[in-house]
């Protein structure tokens, strides 16, 4: 370690866990994304900011995670974690590390064997955030972050481009500005003007030119990174599909500005002739206030998980409306859904989706566990891979036949 090392003045137990989370970024070796690695770097970082331990905190980050430990003193080290709240986390990581292995048998073997030893010594039973409060803030997350899965998501490939606005950071969540590099929060509250509120990312297919486009608000609360997933499974039916950032995570606050004058989607994206706006939860909510503002500007509008404000009904409109819910969803469960339909135009389409909750819409959890259901919701009895695939196909059936009745 160099002279002076921010982690010579960590207690033992913090340093074994830093260490081994070095090690488990070694063992992802060329498959794991930047995003993740990044994920890592920065957990050790906040560690050390944390103790106070002053010098350089993300330099010591980085030599860390290059200078990984040797399997041999991987028992040495769980033996020196003292916190539940540690084992967590290394457990968390382990787990999923496991499963992104399946190809690579040694590397299964030895995430194996930090999983068997994290058991050993027991894991204990509070419940410990595997990503810190101060981690999530850096990251943008009003309450909740985004899953690995969701960050790595955020990368063009050969079928699909990410388009992100001129001057946005996608990876930190910050601003290039005249005066460097800023935190996006700032943007919340103005300092940065117009152009943090053309915040988004979009996913554009590559091989055809989109027409249709859809515009998704997030969840109340939720980071909009945790719908990249299922945005990525949308563009692949051939839409242009967008993820709007909004003011602290409330799509209410700014629903009505992505397609309208102040916005720039349309002057962006100028080839999608007809545009459907939708939302999961609260998002939702927001997409129903903007039809009902603008029903001529929309060719349709999906309600993930939500219903209209009964101060905003559609009934009166004829709009082609589609409106999922979970069997399981805890939040919005399917009677709410029904028993508010009159708040729907006469032909809007109602879809329950069996065995899904309300989590699931989204990509997101509570930095515990990846198995995260957020409260007041009920445990899913389908994967998050299975509700994502049966909402992009409702979704996608939908728009293609809404679409069809040549709305703007």
């Amino acid at each position: 370690m160099a002279p002076g090392d921010p982690l010579d003045r960590l207690p033992d137990s913090e340093r074994a866990l830093l260490r081994l989370l070095a090690w488990l970024a070694a063992r992802e070796g060329e498959l794991v994304p930047p995003e993740e690695l990044e994920l890592l770097e920065r957990l050790v970082a906040l560690s050390l900011l944390a103790h106070h331990t002053g010098g350089d905190p993300e330099g010591a980050a980085a030599r860390l995670l290059a200078t990984a430990p040797h399997e041999a003193a991987i028992a040495d080290l769980v033996t020196a974690l003292e916190s539940p709240r540690q084992r967590q986390l290394l457990a968390c990581q382990g787990r999923r590390m496991v499963n992104c292995h399946r190809n690579n048998p040694a590397a299964q073997q030895a995430l194996e064997r930090l999983l068997a030893l994290l058991a050993h010594h027991g894991s204990g039973n509070e419940a410990s955030a595997c990503v810190e409060p101060r981690l999530q803030r850096e990251q943008g997350s009003p309450l909740m972050p985004p899953l690995p899965e969701s960050v790595v998501r955020l990368h063009s490939d050969s079928e699909l481009r990410l388009v992100t606005p001129a001057g946005f950071c996608i990876r930190r969540l910050r601003w290039q500005t005249g005066l460097g590099p800023l935190p996006a929060s700032l943007g919340e509250i103005g300092l940065l003007g117009q152009q943090r509120l053309n915040a988004y990312y979009a996913y554009r297919p590559r091989t055809v030119c989109p027409l249709r486009g859809l515009l998704l608000f997030p969840g109340g609360g939720v980071d909009f990174r945790a719908y990249a997933p299922i945005a990525r499974e949308l563009a692949r039916c051939g839409l242009l599909v967008v993820v709007q950032h909004v003011p602290f995570g409330f799509a209410l606050f700014d629903h009505d500005r992505a397609l309208g004058p102040e916005g720039n989607l349309r002057r962006t994206f100028p080839q999608v002739r007809q545009w459907v706006v939708g939302g999961h939860s609260l998002g939702g909510v927001a997409a129903a206030c903007y039809a009902r503002r603008q029903p001529n500007d929309l060719a349709g509008l999906v309600l993930w998980g939500a219903f209209p404000s009964p101060t905003h009904s559609l009934a009166a409109l004829r709009l082609p409306v589609a409106s999922l819910c979970g069997s399981r969803d805890g939040l919005v469960p399917p009677r709410l859904v029904h028993n508010t339909r009159h708040l729907l135009p006469p032909n809007s389409r109602l879809v329950e989706v069996s065995g899904a909750n309300h989590t699931q819409f989204g990509d997101y959890w509570d930095g515990r566990d990846e198995a995260f259901v957020q409260r007041g919701d009920r445990p899913a009895r389908i994967s998050r891979r299975q509700q994502r695939d049966l909402v992009v196909e409702h979704t996608h059936r939908f728009i293609s036949s809404a679409l069809r009745s040549g709305r703007p």
